[in-house]
Protein backbone atom coordinates (compact mmCIF):
# COMPACT_ATOMS: atom_id res chain seq x y z
CA UNK A 1 0.00 0.00 0.00
CA UNK A 2 1.23 3.27 -0.99
CA UNK A 3 2.03 6.01 1.88
CA UNK A 4 1.57 9.92 1.78
CA UNK A 5 5.58 10.39 1.76
CA UNK A 6 6.20 7.82 -1.05
CA UNK A 7 3.27 10.10 -2.85
CA UNK A 8 5.19 13.54 -1.94
CA UNK A 9 8.69 11.89 -2.84
CA UNK A 10 7.07 10.98 -6.58
CA UNK A 11 5.48 14.53 -6.79
CA UNK A 12 8.77 15.81 -6.09
CA UNK A 13 10.66 13.37 -8.98
CA UNK A 14 7.66 13.64 -11.40
CA UNK A 15 7.84 17.76 -11.17
CA UNK A 16 11.60 17.62 -11.45
CA UNK A 17 11.72 15.54 -14.35
CA UNK A 18 8.77 17.67 -16.15
CA UNK A 19 10.54 21.00 -15.15
CA UNK A 20 13.92 19.47 -16.78
CA UNK A 21 12.03 18.76 -20.00
CA UNK A 22 10.89 22.29 -20.33
CA UNK A 23 14.36 23.80 -19.07
CA UNK A 24 16.37 21.22 -21.07
CA UNK A 25 17.90 20.24 -18.03
CA UNK A 26 18.83 23.86 -16.59
CA UNK A 27 16.69 24.37 -13.72
CA UNK A 28 16.02 22.08 -11.31
CA UNK A 29 13.55 21.62 -8.53
CA UNK A 30 14.08 22.71 -4.35
CA UNK A 31 11.71 21.51 -1.95
CA UNK A 32 11.65 23.42 1.48
CA UNK A 33 9.71 22.20 4.63
CA UNK A 34 7.87 24.91 6.53
CA UNK A 35 9.46 25.05 9.80
CA UNK A 36 6.00 26.04 11.45
CA UNK A 37 4.35 22.30 9.65
CA UNK A 38 7.89 19.96 10.25
CA UNK A 39 6.88 16.90 7.73
CA UNK A 40 3.62 17.86 6.45
CA UNK A 41 4.52 21.19 4.89
CA UNK A 42 6.46 21.88 1.86
CA UNK A 43 7.00 24.64 -0.48
CA UNK A 44 8.72 24.47 -4.23
CA UNK A 45 11.41 26.31 -5.50
CA UNK A 46 13.14 26.04 -9.09
CA UNK A 47 14.84 28.98 -8.33
CA UNK A 48 12.04 30.97 -6.74
CA UNK A 49 8.90 29.75 -4.86
CA UNK A 50 6.01 28.94 -6.88
CA UNK A 51 3.87 26.10 -5.20
CA UNK A 52 3.43 24.26 -1.86
CA UNK A 53 2.42 21.13 -0.81
CA UNK A 54 0.42 19.99 1.97
CA UNK A 55 0.49 16.83 3.64
CA UNK A 56 -3.56 16.00 4.72
CA UNK A 57 -2.87 12.67 6.81
CA UNK A 58 -6.73 12.57 7.94
CA UNK A 59 -7.65 13.16 4.72
CA UNK A 60 -5.33 10.32 3.33
CA UNK A 61 -4.15 13.34 0.62
CA UNK A 62 -1.73 15.68 -0.66
CA UNK A 63 -2.96 19.42 -1.14
CA UNK A 64 -1.34 20.96 -3.93
CA UNK A 65 -1.22 24.76 -4.09
CA UNK A 66 -0.28 27.93 -6.34
CA UNK A 67 -1.15 31.63 -7.02
CA UNK A 68 -3.97 31.53 -8.97
CA UNK A 69 -2.67 34.39 -11.19
CA UNK A 70 0.21 32.19 -12.03
CA UNK A 71 -1.80 28.90 -12.60
CA UNK A 72 -4.04 31.10 -15.14
CA UNK A 73 -1.00 32.49 -16.87
CA UNK A 74 0.04 28.56 -17.36
CA UNK A 75 -3.56 28.01 -18.57
CA UNK A 76 -3.72 24.98 -16.50
CA UNK A 77 -7.14 24.00 -14.32
CA UNK A 78 -7.62 23.56 -10.60
CA UNK A 79 -9.49 21.19 -8.62
CA UNK A 80 -10.72 24.14 -6.59
CA UNK A 81 -10.27 27.93 -6.46
CA UNK A 82 -9.78 29.18 -2.76
CA UNK A 83 -8.44 32.79 -0.57
CA UNK A 84 -5.31 31.78 0.07
CA UNK A 85 -2.80 32.63 3.02
CA UNK A 86 -1.79 36.61 3.14
CA UNK A 87 -5.13 37.17 1.22
CA UNK A 88 -4.47 35.30 -2.08
CA UNK A 89 -6.10 33.77 -4.42
CA UNK A 90 -4.61 30.04 -5.00
CA UNK A 91 -5.53 27.57 -7.48
CA UNK A 92 -5.45 24.00 -5.44
CA UNK A 93 -5.28 20.14 -6.47
CA UNK A 94 -5.62 17.51 -4.06
CA UNK A 95 -3.64 13.92 -5.46
CA UNK A 96 -5.33 10.71 -3.37
CA UNK A 97 -3.05 8.65 -1.65
CA UNK A 98 -1.56 6.33 -4.39
CA UNK A 99 -3.37 8.41 -7.11
CA UNK A 100 -0.56 8.02 -9.66
CA UNK A 101 -2.50 9.61 -12.88
CA UNK A 102 -3.94 12.49 -10.50
CA UNK A 103 0.05 13.13 -9.38
CA UNK A 104 1.91 13.16 -13.29
CA UNK A 105 -0.73 15.37 -14.06
CA UNK A 106 -0.38 17.56 -11.29
CA UNK A 107 3.12 17.51 -11.82
CA UNK A 108 3.10 18.66 -15.45
CA UNK A 109 0.55 21.14 -14.32
CA UNK A 110 3.14 22.81 -12.13
CA UNK A 111 6.05 22.58 -14.26
CA UNK A 112 3.87 24.74 -16.61
CA UNK A 113 3.07 27.07 -13.46
CA UNK A 114 6.61 27.47 -12.55
CA UNK A 115 7.51 28.31 -16.53
CA UNK A 116 4.92 31.00 -16.03
CA UNK A 117 6.38 32.05 -13.09
CA UNK A 118 10.09 32.34 -14.04
CA UNK A 119 9.57 32.98 -17.72
CA UNK A 120 11.47 30.89 -20.27
CA UNK A 121 12.96 27.91 -18.14
CA UNK A 122 15.80 27.59 -20.78
CA UNK A 123 17.30 31.17 -19.99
Amino acid sequence: MNTLGWDLDMLVEDTDREIGKLSQGSRRLTVRPYPSMPNKGFSFWAPEHFAWVIVKTRKGCLSVGTPKQWAVKAGVGADWYSKGDHGRDSANWQIPNGGAPKRKQVAKDLARVCQARHGALSS
